[in-house]
């Protein structure tokens, strides 16, 4: 983009989010270099509903309130039959499909900024995926299992790691 001899004082005009906690943490995004930056505000006017910001180039802006919040990944069974004991620990049956169901909180009115990508553990494996892929189907051999999983997004926030036992019941009732 164009870049300026002095820098320029830009005023950022914004819709009210109607929030104003969410208002109170809006700031002006500036895409360089292949990532949105936080440019330093000189003025916020949240009566009139415009950030000032100082810019040395120009290319695309954006007024938006910072994603702090992880992501959050859920385990999803499909098929087959399970039941869970009060401990916490879910049975299910060889025919059941796992997957893995996630989402990055909104912030406010908008969005969250996107999940990047989700690892997980089964026992020792780890593996990742992100979300161009499709969620991977798990099929688990009879036996116990230990799964560890968390997400992250493309705010950087790093969902604490959640975990799941299952036992994969292979034999048919006794």
């Amino acid at each position: 983009g164009t870049v300026f001899d002095n820098p320029a004082t830009i005023n950022f005009r914004y819709t009210d989010p109607g929030d104003p906690a969410v208002e109170s943490q809006l700031q002006v995004f500036h895409f360089t270099g292949g990532a949105w930056t936080a440019l330093p505000l000189l003025a916020r006017d949240t009566e009139n509903n415009v950030l000032t910001a100082s810019v040395a180039s120009l290319s695309l802006f954006a007024v938006l309130a910072p994603d702090q919040d992880p992501p959050e990944t859920s385990l999803v069974f499909t098929g087959g039959r399970r039941i869970a004991t009060p401990e916490g620990v879910v049975f299910a049956s060889t025919d059941t499909t796992l997957s893995f169901s996630v989402r990055d909180p909104p912030v406010g009115a908008s969005s969250g900024s996107g999940v990047a990508f989700t690892e997980y553990r089964i026992g020792d494996i780890l593996a990742s995926f992100t979300p161009k892929d499709p969620p991977p189907s798990i099929s688990l051999p009879p036996g116990p299992a230990s799964l560890r999983f968390r997400s992250f997004d493309l705010a950087g926030n790093t969902e604490p790691v959640r975990s799941a036992a299952v036992g994969i019941d292979g034999a048919g009732p006794v």
